[in-house]
């Protein structure tokens, strides 16, 4: 734990996300409270109780919570829509609207209105966008409960920041991808059917749309983003990648050649249906650049590469 009185929340801790914006702070010498839905973990790992109004008001002053990252949603695979998943997803994520993004607001206006709060929302925001690439300026028009949900988020900072004068900021996510995403979505799936095949060459594995493309963005660049931005001296919302698309194909092709490879040995069409994604979702990254000096890269190949590293327990950012 750092001698600076000062702290860093992470509200979402346990996810993709949480998990590597942890890392970079924890390496820049931050104390990083983590919670997650039912706990709220100190610096030291110590678990300080359900993470209650009182409780977060008590976080905030005693550790002058200087910086707030909310990172928490609730997002499936792009498999096709149920009525019945649909309706528990969208439930939880507006629980987590009202019981956790306005509740932390809440505690930061009344007691650590200094607080500069970031929330992670998404390109999704965009839905099918007529515009390529997208700006800060484009219009946002969800077409799935994720994005509605991400929407109506940002629209809440937006109110904290022009009503409540709070330094509340949202950063418009591409997709991203790192060793801690989760097995059931696509990218770790292709990179985990890589390694497998490279011990068991009657493995098989069913792709979709080898032919989708979409920004494959490293999730430790994406975060850097995010504290980047929050440490500007005014608050302003920005569009987080590197407007760099790769198709399905190539992450494929890059995952086996890892292991000495081709992955069509090893990958065949699968006929499940999915959630039909936008491929017009393209960032472009120049406010950020110009702002910050930096964007993530877009190099999926190197994100292919490093991830692999990782997870053979090689620590390569």
């Amino acid at each position: 734990m750092s001698d600076s009185p000062y702290g860093k929340l992470i509200v979402g801790s346990e996810g993709q996300d949480g998990r590597v914006l942890q890392r970079i702070l924890s390496d820049e010498g931050k104390n990083v409270f983590r919670q997650t839905r039912n706990q709220l973990i100190s610096p030291t790992g110590t678990d300080l109780g359900k993470p209650t109004q009182d409780l977060l008001r008590s976080i905030f002053k005693d550790f002058q919570i200087e910086e707030m990252y909310f990172l928490a949603a609730t997002h499936s695979p792009a498999k096709l829509e149920i009525d019945s998943a649909s309706k528990k997803q969208l439930e939880k994520n507006f629980d987590l609207l009202q019981n956790s993004l306005v509740e932390v607001l809440e505690v930061v206006r009344e007691v650590s209105p200094t607080t500069r709060s970031f929330f992670a929302s998404s390109a999704l925001v965009f839905g099918e966008p007529n515009s390529v690439p997208q700006t800060e300026n484009t219009e946002s028009s969800p077409i799935e409960i994720y994005g509605l949900f991400k929407k109506i988020a940002q629209d809440i900072i937006t109110y904290y920041r022009e009503s409540h004068g709070l330094f509340s900021i949202s950063g418009i996510l591409y997709p991203h991808e790192s060793e801690y995403r989760k097995e059931q979505f696509l990218f770790r799936k292709i990179i985990d059917g890589a390694k497998i095949a490279s011990v068991d060459s009657q493995f098989k594995m069913e792709i979709v749309d080898l032919d989708f493309t979409r920004e494959w963005n490293c999730a430790y660049q994406v975060m850097k983003s995010a504290t980047n931005i929050l440490r500007l001296d005014e608050p302003q919302d920005f569009l987080i990648g590197s407007g760099k698309h790769e198709s399905v194909e190539k992450i494929c092709k890059y995952s086996f050649e890892a292991y000495g490879l081709d992955f069509e040995d090893f990958v065949t069409p699968s006929s499940a249906q999915l959630i039909p994604r936008s491929t017009n979702l393209l960032a472009n990254p120049d406010k950020l650049f110009k702002a910050t000096g930096n964007h993530p890269d877009g190099d999926a190949k190197g994100l292919v590469e490093r991830t692999i590293s990782r997870m053979q327990g090689a620590r390569t950012i």
